[in-house]
């Protein structure tokens, strides 16, 4: 390495640990004019709110932009979420078009195998699947309960992750355009991610720890790798990575999460992972609709010639880092005071009339 390079390493590390430094308050104030900005809103004073608006904080020490524009962004938000719930359910359904894809690369599917007839396991869910019997779903029912129990814990897990992380993303916002002491770090290179609020991991990652089964048909999908079991439900791992979470996450979270001493560990894994603009263990609709192509093609082709769609944030977002103090800030409790209102994320309805039905036809 030349010098010039050491020492272009060496000013970017310094200019890093410059803009990454907590933020210690002992009187509540507000966030910095440029924080503010780089998340949408427009600064003022703390004036106190009275509307019900982020009542932990509004109602007391203030708001600090108006709650009309925060009220917009969560709503935004909202918004949002109910189109990552849907990729949600979509992705799910890729797991039964992996599972026959893989058994048939190992051999144990062929164009002789007997399709058996009782789709009862896959209409249990709900009357909106009836219409979904074909090949794949039918194969399906002759899985192994392990695989089964992933995709079952994942379409029943969607809206309580959804809530969740839809709680922790409202309180997030509410302390963030609000005087508080709450630590934070300002990261004024990173534009997506302008604001990491420093937080209680017990609270938070306990509330996200809802997602656990999503994460599990993540990880699955995208390396072969369960979290919820030692096993490989394809009995191969592979790198399909995606810009999203790499293979060492979901060992880490497998890890902790078959560990019954590793609690505090996983609500940290859970808090640090946690972005309001960027659920990575959810991929977009493109990226769905391209791994369902790819799984259900005619001609079935090796896992290694799979190209997937990279993730990308949803513009910026606000992250959370676990803090190390005995009472952290309850971000998820923050939210259940924002004054949202309470959202069904995932339902049935939400995918008849979605981009779902698109999804089906790719099902062989």
């Amino acid at each position: 390495m030349s010098r010039i390079q050491i020492a272009l390493t060496t000013l970017t590390l310094v200019l890093l640990s410059i803009n990454t430094q907590i933020v210690t308050l002992t009187t509540a104030a507000c966030q910095p004019t440029t924080t503010l900005a780089n998340l949408g809103f427009t600064a003022q004073a703390a004036s106190v709110v009275n509307n019900g608006t982020c009542k932990n904080y509004y109602a007391t020490n203030g708001a600090c932009t108006s709650p009309w524009s925060l009220i917009n962004t969560l709503n935004t938000n909202t918004n949002w979420l109910k189109a990552q719930a849907l990729n949600a359910n979509s992705f799910a359904l890729q797991y039964i078009n992996a599972t026959i894809y893989f058994q048939t690369q190992n051999g144990v599917i062929t164009s002789s195998t007997t399709v058996p007839t009782n789709n009862s396991w896959f209409s249990s869910f709900s009357s909106f699947f009836n219409n979904l019997y074909n090949r794949a779903t039918s194969l399906f029912t002759t899985a192994s309960s392990w695989l089964q129990s992933v995709f079952n814990n994942n379409v029943n897990a969607v809206n309580a992750c959804f809530q969740a992380w839809s709680n922790v993303t409202n309180g997030a916002y509410c302390v963030a355009t609000s005087s508080s002491t709450v630590s934070y770090i300002t990261n004024s290179l990173t534009a997506a991610t302008p604001l990491t609020l420093v937080v209680d991991p017990t609270t938070t990652g306990n509330a996200l720890n809802a997602c656990a089964p999503l994460l599990d048909t993540y990880c699955s999908l995208t390396y072969g790798i369960s979290t919820s079991n030692s096993a490989s439900p394809f009995n191969v791992t592979f790198n399909w990575s995606d810009n999203g979470l790499l293979a060492q996450d979901c060992y880490n979270f497998r890890n902790q999460t078959n560990c019954t001493t590793c609690t505090a560990t996983l609500n940290t894994l859970w808090t640090n992972l946690f972005n309001s603009a960027w659920i990575k263990f959810v991929p977009s609709a493109a990226s769905v609709n391209n791994l369902g192509s790819f799984l259900t093609a005619t001609t079935a082709s090796a896992p290694i010639n799979f190209k997937p769609v990279s993730q990308a944030p949803n513009g910026v977002g606000i992250t959370l880092q676990a803090s190390t103090a005995v009472n952290g800030e309850n971000v998820y409790a923050d939210g259940l005071a924002s004054g949202q209102g309470w959202v069904i994320y995932g339902s049935a309805y939400s995918l008849l009339t979605g981009v779902i039905v698109a999804l089906f036809a790719l099902m062989v």
